[in-house]
């Protein structure tokens, strides 16, 4: 069921007639949208905190040429990773490399280009 506002309210100076039902039932409907080529921010701490669920929907969604920005590339099979195993991530921005022997390969081999930061 669509909730409906009782009456406009304002926001950034422009009345909003109703809400915008963003509740899915499952993640891969969550992702679904993700295009190709997008910009994914995931949160976490290796594999503590990071949204496996989410990131495994991603790689099932199949949406490649992604820019990542992580604090790091987790642990192989876990979190980014499974992006990576996937050939899906274009570039990374991190702080931390990880555990992920994914990563280092296709760094070295070119495939991936990665922009650490502190």
């Amino acid at each position: 069921r669509t909730m409906r506002a009782i009456r406009p309210w304002r926001w950034g100076g422009h009345a909003i007639r109703g809400y915008i039902n963003k509740v899915v039932a499952t993640v891969d409907e969550a992702v679904a949208d993700v295009p190709h080529g997008a910009t994914v921010l995931v949160g976490g701490f290796s594999v503590t905190g990071s949204p496996h669920a989410t990131m495994g929907a991603l790689r099932r969604q199949g949406a490649t040429g992604l820019t990542v920005v992580s604090c790091d590339a987790a642990a192989d099979g876990f979190g980014v990773a499974l992006l990576l195993e996937g050939r899906q991530v274009r570039r990374m921005v991190t702080a931390f490399v990880g555990h992920t022997q994914e990563f280092q390969r296709q760094f070295l081999a070119g495939e991936l280009e990665a922009e650490l930061v502190p």
